[in-house]
C-alpha cells in the first residue's frame, strides 16, 4: 500500500510500508518504478538479500539488558 500527497514544493513522496515491502517485495519494487516513471517491462527484480540480524546471542544480550534495567521492579518479563 502507498499513497502520494504533495509537499506543497511539488514534491510528491513515494511512501512504502515496511511490512507490506517485506510482503511482496516484488510487486513494491514495481509499484516504485511505475512512480518514478520507469517501465519495468524487461527488468529482473533479484530476491533480496537480507541478513538476519538476530540470533541467539542477540537474544542473550535483550535478556541480559531486560534484567539490568529492570532490577527492584515488582512486575518483571
Amino acid at each position: 500500500m502507498h499513497s502520494v500527497q504533495s509537499t506543497g514544493y511539488g514534491i510528491k513522496p513515494f511512501n512504502v510500508v515496511y511490512e507490506d515491502f517485506i510482503q511482496d517485495y516484488e510487486g513494491t519494487v514495481i509499484r516504485v518504478l511505475d512512480f518514478l516513471g520507469i517501465q519495468a517491462d524487461n527488468v529482473k527484480i533479484h530476491p533480496p538479500a537480507f541478513d538476519k540480524l538476530a540470533d541467539d546471542t542477540t537474544k542473550q544480550w535483550v535478556q541480559m539488558c531486560r534484567q539490568e534495567s529492570q532490577k527492584g521492579w515488582d512486575n518483571v518479563r
